[in-house]
């Protein structure tokens, strides 16, 4: 089994970069100290100073697991997207037949271990793919919202087809500018599973649980959550990267404690509040007035769509 993430920064910054050093403690902490991870990335040198900065005397034991790809083998690319399904297409190709390429977007942190469970259950079955159904808006949609930021893909004959029709599908919409919602990799990603139909789970979205502003009071987690799939937590996580201490010997282990900090709000104070849990004030507790804004708009452009 193999981990692919994809860190593409622009404009000198180190957004994507941080995200995926945070996502890789996380991997380390929680899945398994000795998985292998594929790092797509177009800043190879500041990723592996962070990564020295981070682990510093465990660097021996996690380098040897690491795998940091330049993407300027790629040649010129249009959007970070066409990148992710790239890095995808590649991890595919250099493993063997029937091996497993779990992808995970940059801003995904595992609290929970799911990776034995998921394995196996991908080893002993005719199961393809595995993903979640993310339901981020208030419209039902008569084919499943299948979210691409967390993905097991086995590798045999009907996924190389798959991840190359995405590709395909998607170059072509960003080229010839054909809507600009297609400018997504989503979209992309469900009209290829549909056209060659795979044999598909669709795994609990609390494998990847996004937590979107636009759902505070309605995005429920059922049970332990695995994987915290959320642009806002990382605010809290990025004073431990940009620390001009980060050098020191423990800045892992502020990173894995403020990991630890969201893991036990979620899986364990969460469980005192009875299910379904508000998870989802853990992000918001700051922004709390925000996001409830952001919640009343979602809901009149519902309607608004529903009127017209």
């Amino acid at each position: 089994i193999t981990i692919c993430l994809v860190a593409i920064d622009v404009d000198d910054t180190t957004f994507y970069l941080d995200r995926a050093l945070l996502s890789v403690v996380s991997i380390y902490k929680y899945i398994d100290s000795k998985i292998k991870i594929t790092v797509y990335t177009n800043n190879t040198n500041k990723f592996s100073h962070k990564l020295v900065q981070i682990y510093k005397k465990e660097l021996n034991r996690i380098s040897p697991l690491l795998n940091i790809v330049d993407i300027s083998d790629f040649g010129d690319f249009i959007a970070p997207k066409q990148i992710k399904i790239k890095g995808i297409i590649d991890t595919l190709e250099n493993s063997k037949d029937e091996s497993i390429t779990v992808f995970i977007d940059v801003d995904l942190i595992c609290i929970g271990n799911w990776h034995k469970t998921l394995q196996k259950l991908l080893y002993q079955s005719k199961v393809d793919i595995m993903a979640c159904i993310e339901l981020n808006s208030l419209e039902v949609s008569s084919y499943p919202n299948i979210n691409s930021g967390f993905v097991i893909i086995k590798k045999n004959t009907i996924n190389t087809k798959i991840v190359n029709r995405w590709l395909e599908s998607f170059e072509f919409c960003i080229k010839n500018s054909i809507n600009p919602r297609l400018e997504h990799d989503q979209p992309h990603f469900r009209r290829a599973l549909s056209e060659f139909m795979p044999n598909l789970i669709c795994l609990p979205k609390e494998y990847n649980f996004r937590g979107h502003e636009a759902q505070i009071f309605t995005d429920w987690a059922w049970g332990d959550v695995f994987g915290v799939h959320n642009n806002l937590i990382f605010s809290q996580f990025s004073e431990l990267l940009m620390d001009s201490k980060i050098g020191a010997k423990n800045s892992k282990f502020f990173i894995e404690k403020k990991i630890d900090e969201l893991e036990f709000f979620c899986n364990k104070k969460s469980k005192k509040i009875n299910t379904p849990r508000l998870i989802n004030f853990y992000f918001f507790k700051k922004n709390i007035f925000i996001s409830t804004v952001v919640f009343l708009v979602s809901i009149a452009r519902h309607i608004f769509r529903r009127l017209r």
